[in-house]
């Protein structure tokens, strides 16, 4: 029998830190990436022999912060603020050696022209040289230069890239003719700039297995020509794999949008300034959510969704242009959860019966709604078993949008009425 080792208190702790400071550097990093970044780097107080551990870390997180500056156009204490910052970052980056990173983020507070070399130089020493699979870029958006900033070189180019993210208003998108994103499956760029009227949909190509797009695009800054349009196909010989899709469109230039999608679930669709033309075909039987803000009148849709499990409509009443989404919702018959939003009550339709209408921001699920037999001679509400109205304006007309689920609901088990109805702060109604 082997014999026992009798140690006191302070040689068990001694004897515990040496057998974590004697394990391997790759063990010791693989238990730090299992911390966020911020944590990693705190472990570099513990003691020397964990003083640089934390640049192992497979994710790098770094925040630029506002500076104070006292007197207003003194950007001294920015530019010796970014100095700092810049040496940090690049060091972090240099001592890596080329490991491999899995994400950098970065966010900026406050940004200067000035800066836009060396942050172009750091984005693209880390998708060169550190195999970086995400990257995401947060500016504010109270940012100070005058002029868009470009988007860094290689950007387009990056084989390892498997999620790229841009909050970054104003960024110039320079898409070159041979990019290529191979391995790219969430593409999410916030506020960007397209100077190219070509830009947007040789990116979309350049990303064949790309699965989540978001575009917030800004159209038509600096193009001025009256012709100039933007036009984007999104088809399955390009993005098989695509499975959701949001886009977002303001700026006064016409847009040309062709969807056509076999595997498409989800579809957002905003037009937040509509000045000049835009149209959109949109070929994709399978989706299940639909979140529409805009005008419907420029939209065709080749095959009607037939398995919708939620839809959300942002209607305009008195818009003529709202007759479309009308027509557009008497063809879908089979979504289970329907959401009618408006950005107030126009009571004088009511009074012209050209319509009955509360504004319903949620409509529960496995629901339909109605605004009026008139108005949707062909909905049928004998599957509705919960509604909701909330934010009526205490008009005694509006009793009648609730009068006509009660007497037609066959199914109908649950009402709800908001709290700011004149006449009833809450009412619930059960059925048998």
């Amino acid at each position: 029998m082997e014999k026992a080792i009798e140690t006191t208190q302070d040689d068990a702790d001694d004897y515990g830190v040496n057998r974590i400071n004697a394990l391997p550097d790759d063990i010791l990093s693989h238990i730090l990436s299992f911390l966020t970044a911020r944590e990693s780097a705190a472990t570099s107080v513990l003691s020397t022999r964990w003083r640089y551990l934390f640049i192992w870390h497979p994710d790098i997180d770094l925040q630029y912060r506002r500076p104070n500056m006292k007197l207003k156009g003194n950007y001294s204490d920015a530019f010796k603020l970014f100095s700092d910052f810049k040496s940090f970052a690049n060091r972090l980056v240099l001592l890596r050696n080329g490991a491999p990173v899995r994400k950098l983020k970065l966010s900026f507070a406050f940004l200067l022209e000035d800066f836009e070399v060396a942050l172009d130089s750091l984005i693209s020493a880390v998708l060169e040289f550190c195999q970086l699979q995400q990257l995401e870029i947060f500016v504010d958006e109270h940012f100070l230069y005058r002029n868009a900033l470009s988007s860094p070189e290689g950007l387009f180019t990056c084989k390892t890239l498997t999620c790229l993210r841009l909050e970054w208003p104003k960024v110039r998108l320079n898409v070159p003719d041979w990019a290529c994103l191979p391995n790219l499956k969430e593409l999410c760029l916030v506020e960007s700039v397209f100077f190219d009227d070509g830009s947007i949909q040789r990116l979309v190509q350049g990303c064949p297995l790309i699965q989540e797009l978001v575009l917030h695009c800004l159209l038509g800054r600096d193009l001025h020509d009256k012709d100039a349009y933007i036009q984007i196909e999104i088809r399955d010989i390009f993005n098989p794999c695509l499975k959701k899709l949001v886009l977002s469109f303001q700026g006064n230039l016409r847009t040309d949008i062709v969807v056509e999608s076999k595997n498409l679930e989800s579809l957002e669709y905003r037009v937040i300034q509509r000045v000049r033309e835009h149209k959109i075909s949109i070929d994709a039987p399978n989706i299940k959510y639909l979140d529409w803000s805009g005008c419907l009148c420029g939209a065709k849709f080749i095959l009607q969704p037939k398995f919708l499990v939620r839809a959300k409509i942002d209607l305009d009443i008195g818009n003529p242009s709202s007759q479309d989404a009308f027509k557009f919702l008497n063809e879908v018959k089979s979504v289970e959860s329907l959401c009618l939003v408006a950005p107030s009550p126009v009571m004088p339709c009511v009074m012209k019966e050209e319509c009955l209408y509360g504004q319903m921001p949620c409509v529960m699920k496995e629901e339909r709604v109605l605004l009026c037999p008139k108005l949707f001679p062909r909905c049928p509400i004998k599957h509705l078993k919960e509604i909701e109205f909330t934010e009526f304006c205490k008009c005694e007309l509006e009793s009648k949008l609730v009068e006509y689920p009660l007497q037609n609901g066959k199914v109908l088990k649950k009402m709800m009425v908001g709290r700011s109805f004149a006449k009833w702060k809450s009412l619930q109604v059960a059925k048998e």
